[in-house]
């Protein structure tokens, strides 16, 4: 890949950094704290321009590439991980699985959504309960299509979606087991309620919680995405995805954290001079720095090869694994520069570490560790 940005890119990057650090950054410890994060900073995002980086312009996004979007995650997260955790579901998880996999076109419902989730008048929320049977998708002869019974878990951006991609494993008559299929369903559908998630340790201000059905009706026609039994490929598709913004995202929180670090250094006294200038400190921010660099360059690498249709699955799951492992490592450090401070919530350092450690599970894509150990060793996902 090449390593200079183009001038559009760096311009994104330069907007988007000046927008986090004035509207994200300083109420970043509220929202966590609240555990929410407020449907005004998704307008302000959404009169960025950022909540279809990936999406062509005809569909109403803003025609960038894998590595604006990359790029965007980071600085969202840097200031605001919540925030970014939010945009990267809505993109991830649903934009982009109807982007590839609906109907587009022929499909004028489909369209409408897609163009709604574009321009941010729409949130998207997901759902996949990918080795659960506790959600039962029957026949519906009247409908053309299915009832819905049970419960999905671990649904993100669930209290705040105006719209689900759901993964419903269907058993038909004689098949051994089920095949999963995927939904796009509207909030306020018949049947469709939303119970209250448990509380996080990190990415609290992220919406999440589960979906309860009860005879809610879906459509094959007008809210199936792609072909019955599909699923599977299309969760490979949007774990791929996921993967590249979960990293982007673990990258940024590492940042925000090295930054903090830096800046209380420069101020922190001992000995009568700042802390930087003894030696083991300028050690620890040299390798905090060092390890934030590395992790980006794999996500670049990744979010460089989606862009140019090249096969990415395994190094989607390297910058994953990699980057989060990076952010917790530098955040952790960052905690412990801090001394006891780190571990008061005024100076921030403790929300990122928790932050991080939420983007190392499989909360951060979704439910969905299709990118296994063995993906990265044979560059194929499971």
């Amino acid at each position: 890949m090449h390593f200079q940005l183009s001038e559009e890119t760096e311009m994104l990057r330069a907007a988007v950094r000046v927008f986090a650090e004035k509207e994200l950054a300083p109420f970043a410890r509220e929202r966590d704290e609240r555990g929410v994060v407020e449907r005004k900073v998704w307008e302000k995002m959404a009169g960025m321009g950022l909540t279809a980086i990936p999406l062509e312009e005809q569909y109403g996004g803003a025609g960038g590439n894998m590595l604006d979007y990359a790029i965007v995650l980071e600085e969202l997260a840097a200031a605001c991980p919540s925030s970014a955790a939010m945009l990267a579901a809505h993109t991830s998880f649903a934009v982009w699985p109807i982007r590839c996999h609906a109907n587009l076109g022929r499909n004028g419902k489909f369209n409408s959504r897609l163009a709604a989730l574009a321009e941010g008048g729409s949130l998207g929320g997901f759902a996949a309960p990918l080795n659960e049977d506790t959600l039962l998708a029957e026949p519906d002869a009247l409908q053309g299509g299915y009832r819905l019974n049970g419960i999905a878990h671990r649904a993100i951006n669930a209290g705040t979606a105006d719209l689900v991609i759901l993964f419903v494993r269907i058993h038909k008559e004689g098949a051994k087991q089920g095949r999963l299929t995927a939904f796009a369903i509207e909030k306020g559908r018949p049947g469709f309620h939303i119970i209250p998630g448990a509380a996080k340790i990190g990415l609290k201000g992220v919406s999440t919680g589960s979906l309860r059905f009860e005879n809610c009706r879906v459509s094959a026609e007008t809210d199936q995405l792609g072909r019955f039994g599909q699923g599977r490929a299309m969760a490979v598709s949007a774990a791929e995805i996921g993967n590249i913004g979960a990293a982007a995202q673990a990258v940024g929180v590492a940042r925000g954290a090295l930054s903090a670090a830096v800046d209380y250094s420069k101020t922190r006294k001992q000995f009568g001079k700042p802390i930087t200038r003894q030696q083991g400190i300028a050690f620890k921010l040299a390798d905090m720095l060092t390890q934030v660099e590395a992790a980006r360059l794999l996500v670049y690498q990744a979010a460089w090869r989606m862009s140019n249709e090249m096969v990415c699955a395994r190094e989607a799951a390297i910058a994953r694994k990699i980057s989060a492992q990076t952010a917790i490592a530098v955040t952790l450090e960052a905690v412990q520069l801090f001394g006891g401070y780190g571990y008061m919530k005024e100076y921030g350092v403790e929300r990122m570490l928790r932050d991080a450690k939420c983007l190392e599970s499989d909360f951060a894509t979704g439910g969905m560790e299709l990118a296994s150990s063995s993906s990265i060793l044979t560059g194929q996902t499971e």
